[in-house]
């Protein structure tokens, strides 16, 4: 009876150290697979795309005239490895702001579609505006990026905002 307790003990440790074998076997398996995967989307970058990738440059000056029209060329820079589908400008600007060209009409919000920018690449748009103040006023327009990423029918946003020092004031009365 002795010998039949002490073999049952030992084909229990026996199966005991085998599932933790193939526990330890799985677990560096596991271990060396999410270390391949990791490396592959590290070094070939896939298709991610991270809002960290996108920029919005405003080039323009950073005063002007009261009364004189602003030009800023908008530049939305894609550095992702995936391209930008349905790419939308929208322009907010401050408060007494006129459409250039046209002072008598107030200019309050704008949007431009852009379409899709490439992966790597970029797009341009230049907008116009005539801004009034106080002079050494400082005027705010807010530029908001719309785009979807292929795939997806979501909608993400990246936002710039643009400052703009009233040198000479010029008050008008509509």
């Amino acid at each position: 009876i002795e010998e039949l307790i002490r073999e049952e003990r030992d084909r229990k440790e026996e199966s005991r150290s085998l599932l933790l074998k193939k526990v330890l076997v799985g677990s560096a398996t596991f271990f060396l697979l999410a270390i391949g995967v990791a490396s592959f989307m590290f070094f070939a970058g896939g298709n991610l795309v991270s809002a960290g990738n996108i920029d919005i440059v405003v080039i323009g000056p950073s005063a002007t005239a009261g009364g004189e029209e602003l030009s800023l060329d908008v530049v939305i820079q894609n550095k992702n490895g995936a391209a930008l589908e349905s790419v939308n400008l929208s322009v907010e600007y401050p408060e007494g702001t006129r459409v250039a060209g046209d002072v008598g009409t107030e200019l309050v919000r704008e949007r431009y579609p852009i379409g899709n920018v490439p992966a790597k690449g970029e797009a341009r748009k230049t907008i116009k505006a005539v801004l009034f103040g106080e002079k050494e006023s400082v005027r705010e327009i807010k530029i908001t990026l719309e785009y979807r990423i292929e795939g997806s029918s979501a909608t993400f946003f990246k936002e710039k905002i643009k400052k703009s020092r009233s040198s000479i004031p010029v008050y008008r009365e509509w």
